[in-house]
């Protein structure tokens, strides 16, 4: 059994890996197709506008997400937190990356004053 995962149990918690990406909204396609001899003329415009998605994905196979049109922050990974604890109701064992947003700030505060008994990081 992963170390990890005999944490969890031990502890009983249950694992949760999270992470977070942008996903923009324009098209990813560079290339197209037009008559021979004739150059193609994209006529739509092309924004930035993206969405940031954080997920919390649990064993049982349960998703967990939070969508923003803006950059999430460690403010909205508070959020993620908050919501985690009370959709599953359960001490969490979670897993993440080093981001900043993670680490910082709203987080930090969170994790110190509030949150800290449910959660183990």
């Amino acid at each position: 059994m992963p170390p990890l995962r005999r944490r969890a149990v031990a502890e009983r918690r249950t694992l949760v890996f999270v992470d977070e990406s942008g996903v923009y909204l324009s098209p990813s396609v560079v290339r197209t197709y037009g008559p021979q001899g004739q150059t193609t003329v994209v006529d739509k415009k092309w924004t930035r506008d993206h969405l940031s998605v954080m997920a919390g994905l649990i064993p049982a196979g349960k998703l967990y997400t939070l969508v923003r049109r803006e950059s999430l922050s460690s403010s909205e990974s508070v959020v993620f937190l908050k919501h985690l604890l009370v959709q599953t109701g359960k001490k969490l064992l979670l897993i993440w990356d080093g981001s900043p947003i993670h680490r910082w700030g709203a987080v930090r505060e969170f994790l110190t004053e509030e949150g800290a008994a449910g959660l183990s990081l």
